[in-house]
């Protein structure tokens, strides 16, 4: 599955460009507002995990966003930004609000059929870890996608 092809991003544009929106700039900001707006205003094809870990996380310009992440994720599903592996789809489907996939079903498919082909590599990472937090992420992310799934199938 190709994703960049099926969802025709222009990676040349940002976000905000995308959406019409900008983040104002504040007189006085935090590091994650700063970031919200340097992350927002990047072509998205320059956004690497941690900048869509953080407006995913934000619930920031997810029209363009969740399809960019999900590029991401097509060729590393274990991305992990500047938190530890797996950060980037944790966040999609723990932090995303659970009305962006009602409003989106479609993409919540393609998320889920990314998601279950990531699963034989999920597999494979418990036949081989020993690491606590890594098998707790994938048990984590497991649980994650089976709550979301439950939600999607109750508001259809």
């Amino acid at each position: 599955m190709d994703l960049i092809t099926t969802f025709k991003i222009d990676g040349s544009r940002s976000p905000s460009e995308l959406s019409g929106m900008k983040i104002p700039k504040a007189e006085w900001e935090t590091s994650l507002m700063e970031n919200s707006r340097k992350y927002s205003e990047m072509p998205l094809s320059s956004i690497e995990a941690e900048g869509l870990r953080l407006l995913l996380g934000q619930n920031l310009y997810l029209d363009a966003v969740v399809p960019a992440a999900l590029c991401y994720l097509e060729t590393k599903p274990f991305a992990g930004g500047d938190f530890e592996n797996g950060a980037l789809m944790r966040t999609l489907f723990l932090r995303v609000d659970e009305r962006y996939w009602v409003k989106n079903p479609n993409m919540f498919e393609l998320a889920k059929i990314l998601f279950k082909n990531s699963q034989i590599k999920l597999n494979d990472l418990f036949m081989i870890t020993t690491d606590e937090e890594e098998v707790s992420f994938l048990r984590d992310t497991q649980e994650n996608f089976s709550q979301i799934e439950t939600s999607l199938t109750e508001n259809r």
